[in-house]
């Protein structure tokens, strides 16, 4: 054994050009790595201590015993783990359509649409290959050039039960890898399969690490969304924010002074609450209430038009409206008929 360290210790030395002294055993190595770690807390300005441990730590992760120790602790890893990679495959194969190499994006809409997940579709269109491979047996990708396992099947952003998924679909060994280039693509899966992993053991993973949105989102989830996200110049604010914010203050709209609700519902009742008719002058709920009752008063619409009751009335119940401008009111008929002049609050003139 003392004959085996002291060969180790020539070649080690041989191969970094170090200077180090050791007896050619790890643990002499990992001794005098955490020495020369405490001299540096004490003297962090010596640069001859860090280009020591540099040595240390390259001598470390060449040495034999350092190499077995780390392929033991990644297979007992890799089979503690299986149970999850098996349940993570079973889990997207139950989710993934059987024959999604032969669809086409227009099937695969189809598909999760009667299944009512409609982001989830572009969410596999995106990544398509690597589904695919999810889908298929372990030899599928066997045969696959490099360059196709980097680009066409490589998992893009996926989270962690679908490189779970992945990694149990990828084959125990590559055909055709003379130079080894398959098998450090599948380490580096491997490596950020192990990252994701330590995130979740210590409660770390983000919404998406640990489940894609996508498949959690439904037509109505979909639709809530949008209509929340819904802009002055697009689709204007939906009616459920409206309502909301008639409610109770909140729901997106905003006043002239930065507030929800309370500003709103003051304007409707006082003419007041910091809300600005559309030439810029006053606040009042004269405007508004003219708007309310005569789809006049002010107020503009997502096109910058007067916008009037029967949008107003579909914007509060149905949240589609644009509010766009509407024909005004008719012309009075007959001889010495004139439309009634607004009411406005007392003292409002």
């Amino acid at each position: 054994m003392k004959v085996q360290h002291e060969k180790m210790k020539i070649l080690l030395k041989e191969a970094h050009g170090t200077t180090v002294d050791f007896d050619g055993t790890l643990e002499d190595l990992e001794r005098k790595l955490k020495e020369v770690a405490v001299k540096i807390q004490e003297n962090p300005d010596d640069l001859m201590l860090h280009k020591q441990i540099e040595e240390i730590d390259g001598l470390i992760k060449k040495h034999p015993d350092y190499i077995k120790r780390q392929e033991e602790e990644l297979q007992n890893w890799l089979e503690a783990n299986q149970p999850k990679f098996q349940e993570a495959l079973k889990e997207m194969r139950s989710i993934l359509p059987e024959n999604l190499a032969k669809l086409g994006n227009q099937e695969i809409q189809a598909h999760f649409k009667d299944k009512d997940r409609p982001r989830l579709a572009n969410h596999i269109i995106k990544g398509k290959g690597a589904y695919i491979a999810i889908c298929s047996d372990k030899e599928f990708l066997a045969k696959k050039h490099v360059v196709e396992l980097r680009s066409t099947y490589a998992p893009k952003s996926f989270d962690i039960v679908e490189l779970r998924a992945f990694y149990a679909s990828l084959p125990d060994e590559f055909l055709a890898d003379p130079n080894g280039s398959k098998r450090k693509w599948k380490k580096a899966i491997l490596e950020k399969l192990r990252e994701l992993t330590k995130k979740e053991d210590n409660n770390r993973l983000t919404k998406n690490e640990k489940r894609n949105s996508a498949y959690t989102a439904t037509s109505a989830s979909v639709s809530t969304g949008t209509a929340s996200r819904g802009k002055a110049r697009g689709g204007g604010p939906a009616g459920f924010n409206l309502a909301a914010a008639l409610q109770t203050g909140r729901g997106g709209l905003k006043s002239s002074r930065g507030r929800g609700g309370p500003d709103l519902a003051a304007a409707l009742q006082t003419g007041r609450g910091g809300l600005k008719p559309s030439g810029g002058r006053g606040r009042g709920g004269p405007d508004l209430a003219a708007a309310l009752k005569a789809g006049r008063g002010g107020l503009k619409s997502s096109r910058g038009r007067g916008g009037g009751i029967p949008n107003l009335s579909t914007l509060l119940l149905g949240g589609k409206s644009n509010l766009k401008k509407t024909p005004p009111p008719p012309e009075p008929s007959g001889p010495g008929k004139v439309n009634p002049s607004p009411q406005y609050p007392k003292g409002v003139t």
